[in-house]
């Protein structure tokens, strides 16, 4: 990997919620490291679901931009936790 020049860079985030008919809550958290031009450099978002019944599901992806400008994932972590409290948690890490 290349080494990127962060002069300019700045952290933006944003926050989305919604509640279905149903009763999920479902959360959208993306934060961004963006060049002075406005480019990504690098992006973790987390998805969330939480279910009326107290059980919950997330998924985190983090992307890093290429020499290209290209985003590409590096990490993706998944998991759930029923209404019992039972997590399983599973990671994903590129080479």
């Amino acid at each position: 990997m290349s080494e990127q020049d962060l002069s300019g860079a700045s952290v933006v985030e944003d926050e989305t919620e919604i509640v279905t008919a149903d009763g999920e809550i479902v959360r959208d958290d993306i934060t961004a490291i963006i060049d002075a031009d406005g480019n990504p450099l690098a992006v973790d978002e987390l998805t969330t679901v939480e279910e009326p019944d107290g059980s919950a599901a997330f998924e985190e992806t983090v992307s890093v931009a290429d020499e290209d400008g290209v985003l590409q994932v590096v990490d993706e972590t998944v998991g759930t936790m029923d209404a019992d409290g039972n997590v399983t948690v599973v990671e994903a890490i590129a080479d």
